[in-house]
C-alpha cells in the first residue's frame, strides 16, 4: 500500500449542507482544499434544497433530492456524472443519516472512502473517525493527518 499523495491523488470532498453556519464553513473548506490538494472535486448536497453553485461560479458540483427518483435511485443527469467520474479518495463531511447522501456515497467510483463514524453508515466507508467536531477545516486536517500515515491498497 501507499499513503495519500495530495499532489497526484484525485480527491472528492463530499459535503452535506443543512444550515447557514455550514455554508460559511464551505467557503473555508473550498479555499483550504485548494491549498491541500491538486484540483479537488467538491460535491455539495444542500439538505434544504438551497442552490449554492452560482455563488461559486459552478466550481462545485451540486445535487439534491430532486436528482433521485421515487425509489431513491439517481436520475439520468446524476447517473451520467457518476459514470464519468472516478476518484482515488472520497472524504465525506456528511453529518447525518440521509438516504440520498448514502446513495451517492455508495454509487461514486472511488478506491478509498473516508467519513465521520456513524453506526448507520459505517459500512459505506473504508475508514471512519469518531469525531465530535463540527468544524470542516479541523476535520479535513485530521483526515489528511491520518491518511498520510496509512498505507492504502489501491
Amino acid at each position: 500500500g501507499v499513503s495519500i499523495d495530495t499532489t497526484k491523488d484525485k480527491v472528492l470532498l463530499f459535503v452535506s449542507i443543512s444550515n447557514s453556519d455550514q455554508v460559511i464553513q464551505l467557503d473555508k473548506l473550498v479555499q483550504r482544499s485548494k491549498s491541500k490538494f491538486t484540483n479537488p472535486e467538491i460535491v455539495v448536497f444542500p439538505t434544504d434544497n438551497r442552490e449554492l453553485v452560482d455563488k461559486y461560479n459552478s466550481s462545485l458540483v451540486e445535487f439534491s433530492s430532486n436528482d433521485f427518483n421515487y425509489f431513491g435511485y439517481p436520475k439520468a443527469k446524476l447517473q451520467e456524472w457518476l459514470a464519468e467520474n472516478s476518484f482515488n479518495i472520497l472524504i465525506s463531511f456528511a453529518e447525518s443519516e440521509n438516504i440520498y447522501c448514502n446513495r451517492f456515497i455508495n454509487n461514486v467510483k472511488c478506491n478509498f472512502k473516508v467519513g465521520k463514524y456513524n453506526s448507520h453508515n459505517v459500512d459505506q466507508f473504508d475508514f471512519t473517525l469518531a469525531n465530535n467536531s463540527n468544524n470542516m477545516i479541523e476535520e479535513l486536517d485530521m483526515y489528511i493527518q491520518y491518511l498520510s500515515k496509512l498505507n492504502i491498497n489501491r
